[in-house]
């Protein structure tokens, strides 16, 4: 009884030291980060300073143009830095999305009393000055996917060229030229976390480029098996660039790579591990985007997901069944998977929205009641633009050398129609979801603990396990037919 008490007594302190080293090492890089790239402006409201960047977005008024920047250097000579800033510049010139700017002015002190969750994540400095292009060499990758839109849209028609804007969009995961109207009613349709990528396309890019490699490489040999690893993480990290970096994508990317290395060392994790640790390589990373709204939302989405997966039943699992092969051979059996497919994904959706309700009430100040609806009918959709936005691309570079009347650029053009179909149906749908009554709730504030004990709440109340027991007589029923066979 004494070497176990001793025992445990070691292991928890070597549980205490090692938090306490964590955090400490945490919270020093943290801080040497913030010295050498700082998340607030230097320059005192009122005194004239330089800032340069990338507009995120812009938008027209009546006086003047509202450029919502993502800064990366500041000062006179200009030090790196990271933060936003909403820029107050004369209509004189037009500005685009993904354009590099120098502005020359001066911060002005905001008048809003109430903050928001979304203000204190994510400040948001008030400058007014003028604005300069700034000319910046794009790298390859970035030039390459904005080659891949314009070869896109010179395959369809000129009135389909924001539908090709929104698939790219979808794909990629980075904001394209999207019209504001459409931006509010996927928000209003409580399925905006569709077009910020939460890891789906990474995992299809990857599913993608595996395919030449079963043929060309066979065998699971010590090589072959590092050579496929190598192979993996490459065409990941490339996809990532192609994305130009976006956020989501990033955080997508270093959780598939955790789960490539794992299991080429041999071990299995699960979804929670996979996902804490990609979190903290992110914040690793880029510990300065790690605040970021879309970060936190994808994050907790992940988890939600994941809470989700283990809570319900999967149609998978029906596979066992020995007369899972004869149910696809007759129509009541068709309808009968079908019905537990849709089921499966309404579930789902519920559970994952009522997780994100409390984050999102919290962060944005609203509730979206009919997203699950909204989710289920569109993400099977969104899926399915995946490979066919990625085939319409690279139809459309390869059919651009050649005459317009060539075999490939007829392929890319019904690409480009049936996309544009399916891009348009997913706008219609959403737009009509998001004109109907109470589709977006303005919630009063909810604090923090709040949403904090709502969240805890959920998880304890799907660890109680009273759900599994539906899982318990199935796992018995395919027991005894192993037996009986």
């Amino acid at each position: 009884m004494f070497l176990l008490w001793r025992r445990r007594q070691v292991g928890n302190w070597r549980f205490v030291l090692c938090t306490s080293a964590v955090a400490l090492a945490a919270s020093g890089y943290g801080l040497l980060y913030a010295r050498i790239c700082p998340g607030r402006p230097a320059a005192q409201p009122g005194e004239y300073t330089m800032v340069a960047g990338v507009i995120q977005s812009v938008t027209q008024k009546p006086r003047d143009t509202e450029l919502l920047l993502e800064v990366t250097k500041e000062g006179v000579p200009q030090h790196p830095c990271r933060f936003h800033i909403l820029a107050l510049v004369p209509s004189s010139t037009v500005w685009q999305a993904g354009q590099s700017v120098r502005v020359e002015g001066i911060y002005v002190v905001s008048t809003a009393k109430n903050k928001s969750a979304l203000d204190v994540l994510a400040p948001l400095w008030l400058f007014q000055g003028k604005a300069y292009p700034l000319q910046t060499g794009q790298g390859w990758f970035t030039n390459a996917s904005n080659a891949a839109l314009a070869a896109m849209q010179q395959t369809v028609s000129t009135a389909q060229d924001a539908n090709a804007a929104l698939a790219a969009s979808i794909v990629i995961g980075r904001s394209a030229p999207i019209a504001n109207a459409t931006q509010s009613a996927f928000l209003a349709a409580g399925v905006a976390h569709l077009l910020a990528a939460s890891g789906a396309n990474v995992a299809f890019a990857l599913r993608l480029a595996l395919v030449p490699w079963r043929f060309a490489v066979g065998g699971a040999g010590r090589w072959q098996k590092t050579g496929r690893c190598v192979y993996a993480l490459a065409v990941i990290w490339i996809f990532v660039a192609l994305c130009g970096g976006a956020l989501s994508i990033v955080r997508a990317a270093f959780a598939a790579s955790y789960g490539i290395l794992a299991n080429w060392l041999g071990r299995s994790v699960g979804g929670g591990v996979t996902l804490t640790a990609s979190c903290l390589l992110f914040a690793v990373s880029l510990p300065a985007d790690m605040a970021e709204p879309s970060t936190l939302l994808s994050m907790f989405a992940t988890f939600a997901v994941c809470e989700a997966a283990d809570l319900i039943e999967t149609p998978h699992t029906r596979t066992q069944d020995p007369n899972y092969k004869w149910q696809w051979r007759s129509c009541p059996g068709v309808l009968k998977r079908l019905l537990l497919i849709l089921f499966h994904s309404i579930a789902t959706s519920v559970v994952v929205d009522a997780y994100l309700l409390p984050i999102v009430w919290w962060m944005f100040g609203q509730w979206t009641p009919y997203s699950a609806i909204a989710t289920t009918v569109l993400e099977p959709v969104a899926s399915l633009l995946l490979p066919l936005t990625v085939i319409w691309a690279a139809l459309s570079l390869c059919a651009g050398p050649f005459v317009q009347h060539s075999v490939l650029f007829d392929l890319a053009h019904a690409c480009g129609c049936l996309d544009t179909d399916v891009v348009s149906f997913v706008t219609t749908v959403v737009q009509a979801i998001a004109h109907w009554k109470w589709s977006l709730v303005h919630m009063p504030a909810l604090p923090f603990p709040a949403a904090l004990a709502y969240v805890i709440a959920m998880a304890g109340c799907r660890r109680l396990h009273l759900p599994h027991i539906v899982n318990r007589r199935l796992r018995i029923e395919s027991r005894v037919n192993r037996q009986t066979i």
